[in-house]
């Protein structure tokens, strides 16, 4: 394609038009004026849709700090200062659905976790304690079988929270304001469940915890009381049964709501296990595979419906992947899709990142519908 190298001089605009190439013979002047009007209206509709598309993103903004305003009200004052007699409500289960002001969410989670363990500070502390004279013991060279083997639960901690939490964030990588915090509430939940040490997929449970409880110590309590509810404590303890249990209710819950992505994932694909692309959802308790947004949304209904939810977050996960998931081959494909989250945009949206969560309540609460 040929173009004007330089700007056209004044002269040569007289002579030629303004929009006419230079190259060409020129134009009729009253067609060049009609043609020049038509594209300063164009130029002019083109201005006005751009301030319309931003003046309905303000207006979007504002309804949700309109919303988000009224919510943590409702919360503040009607829910939590009445909690046992409000969480028995009918409209309290709505308005946890539509979702918990981010400013209240340490109390309310808290609060709807519980503490059934019976956990205090100086627990976590005590904890936390023991990793460090593991780390100690071993670095002096004076650790046992026992040390060696929870110093390895330590070293992959350390590896996990820089490489594999959120890192678009820069919260918790080296040098991020969290990145101590973490390493020390999963060293200390490893350590006061020594029976299960470290199981991957917990560094993004706990990033969410201390991203909305107040301290690393409330954070280890509610962690340690989450991964206490059977289903969580099935996986994170390997039970073999109860995993192939919750397998079996998203594919059975999948059947239902599409039978064709059930018949691919259970027959055309004969290598695509559940265990290869469901664990790590159940493992992260949801964390692992949602924008921030999103998992914040799933927790302020999951801290209160339980492992249920997880089965139905789980199902949606793969409704809202259906398209892209029929178009597998192998059990792989299916697990790095599944990992990878829907794309945003023509992008893929990265965990942590910013994400739909309007969107994605729609598909949790449809994966519910019977």
């Amino acid at each position: 394609m040929m173009i004007d190298a330089m700007p056209m001089s004044k002269e040569k605009e007289a002579v030629l038009g303004r929009t006419r190439p230079s190259w060409l013979p020129p134009k009729d002047p009253n067609e060049d004026k009609k043609h020049w009007k038509e594209y300063e209206k164009m130029m002019a509709r083109s201005a006005e849709s751009e301030r319309r598309r931003e003046a309905e993103k303000m207006t979007k903004s504002n309804d949700r700090d309109v919303t988000a305003n009224g919510l943590m009200r409702i919360w503040e004052d009607s829910i939590i200062p009445r909690w046992s007699d409000a969480i028995r409500e009918r409209r309290t289960r709505e308005l946890w659905w539509r979702g918990v002001a981010s400013r209240s969410r340490g109390v309310v989670w808290s609060r709807a976790i519980g503490n059934e363990l019976g956990l205090t500070p100086n627990s976590f502390k005590a904890a936390l304690g023991r990793a460090h004279d593991v780390d100690s013991r071993v670095k002096a060279g004076k650790g046992d079988a026992e040390d060696i083997r929870k110093e390895a639960w330590l070293s992959k901690i350390r590896e996990d929270v820089n490489e594999n939490t959120w890192r678009d964030l820069r919260i918790f990588q080296v040098g991020g304001p969290l990145h101590q915090s973490l390493v020390d509430l999963l060293s200390a939940y490893a350590m006061y469940r020594s029976d299960i040490g470290y199981v991957a997929g917990c560094n993004t449970v706990g990033a969410l915890l201390l991203l909305n409880l107040p301290n690393p110590s409330s954070a280890f309590i509610a962690l340690a009381n989450v991964l206490n509810r059977p289903l969580s404590l099935g996986f994170y303890a390997s039970d073999l049964g109860a995993k192939a249990s919750a397998y079996n209710l998203v594919l059975q819950t999948l059947q239902v709501k599409s039978p064709g992505l059930h018949e691919h994932l259970t027959r055309n694909i004969p290598d695509a296990d559940p265990e290869v692309y469901l664990n790590t959802i159940f493992t992260g308790l949801g964390t692992s595979h949602l924008a921030m947004d999103e998992c914040a949304r799933l927790w302020d209904v999951y801290v209160f419906e339980g492992d249920a939810l997880l089965v139905r977050a789980a199902t949606a996960m793969l409704l809202r992947q259906e398209m892209a998931l029929l178009g597998t081959r192998d059990g792989d494909e299916v697990r790095k899709l599944v990992e990878s989250g829907p794309t945003k945009n023509g992008k893929v949206a990265l965990a942590g990142g910013s994400g739909d969560e309007e969107g994605w309540m729609r598909w949790l609460r449809e994966a519910g519908k019977a």
